[in-house]
Formats: C-alpha cells, sequence, structure tokens
C-alpha cells in the first residue's frame, strides 16, 4: 500500500470519528432540551411608565434593564461624546456618596450596576439578588435621581 492510500485512509478514518462524535453530541442535544415558554406581561406605573415584565422564578436575581431618551445623536455640534461622559459620570457618586462610597454600596450588595450611552437613548442594567433588591434599586433610584457629577 502506497503512503498516499495510508494517509488517505488515515484522514477517512479520522473524519469518521469525528462525524461521529458530532452525531452523538447532537443526539445528546435534542434530548436533553426542553422547551420553555415565556410569558411577557406589560405593566405601568401610576405616572405612565410602561415596563415589560418577564418572571423566572428559578434563580433568586433580579435583572432590571431600561432605557430613555438622550442618546449621543442628540449631543450639540462641538460636544460630541457629552451623551457617553454622562451616562459614565452616573458611577461617579450620587445623592450625598462620593464615588467610592457609591461603588462600595454596590459591591457590598453584589449588585450589579451599569449605566451605558446609545446612539438615540441612556441604557442601563441593575442585577441584584432578590432578597437585596430594595437598597439595590435605592442606588439605581439616587444614581438617576441625585447624580453627584463632581468636578
Amino acid at each position: 500500500m502506497s503512503l498516499r492510500t495510508r494517509r488517505y485512509l488515515l484522514l477517512r478514518r479520522q473524519l469518521a470519528g469525528v462525524l461521529r462524535l458530532v452525531c452523538l453530541l447532537a443526539g445528546l442535544a435534542a434530548t436533553s432540551t426542553t422547551a420553555l415558554a415565556i410569558s411577557v406581561e406589560q405593566i405601568e406605573s401610576a405616572k405612565g411608565i410602561k415596563a415589560w415584565l418577564v418572571e423566572e422564578h428559578s434563580v433568586p436575581l433580579v435583572a432590571l434593564r431600561f432605557a430613555f431618551d438622550g442618546g449621543a445623536l442628540q449631543d450639540h455640534a462641538g460636544k460630541e461624546g457629552l451623551a457617553s461622559l454622562t451616562s459614565d459620570m452616573l458611577m461617579e457618586g450620587a445623592g450625598d456618596m462620593s464615588s467610592a462610597k457609591f461603588k462600595e454600596g454596590l459591591s457590598s450588595l453584589g449588585a450589579r450596576l451599569s449605566p451605558w450611552c446609545g446612539r438615540d437613548a441612556i441604557y442601563g442594567e441593575l442585577e441584584a439578588l432578590t432578597a437585596r433588591l430594595r437598597p439595590s434599586a435605592d442606588l439605581l433610584r439616587q444614581m438617576l435621581t441625585a447624580p453627584r457629577f463632581s468636578a
């Protein structure tokens, strides 16, 4: 048998093994997947703020995402980057809390709060354990209603 034939047969055997592995993994994936139906409920606050509520109770975590007008497209000529700077500065203290105290408060709660600027809106998200939602949401409220914008 020539060297070329041996290489061909070896390559063919390797490809067959890879194909069997792919089929096995595909079969496992097909048998282990379950379909989840998620219901989305639209809710509205007393002040007219609309939100979508999706509940999944298997994990004790609350993930809140928000957006409001004010993205980079609204920056005035000569002030490009202002919306981005504003969204970044939201994490630099709120109310009577300095930047360090604000971030320490988030860290001690194990919460994650992150605002960012898009083209059309300012976005943000808060992720917190259900048991620590109230104090985490209070930090979010302060960030949005009383940002420090220190020099």
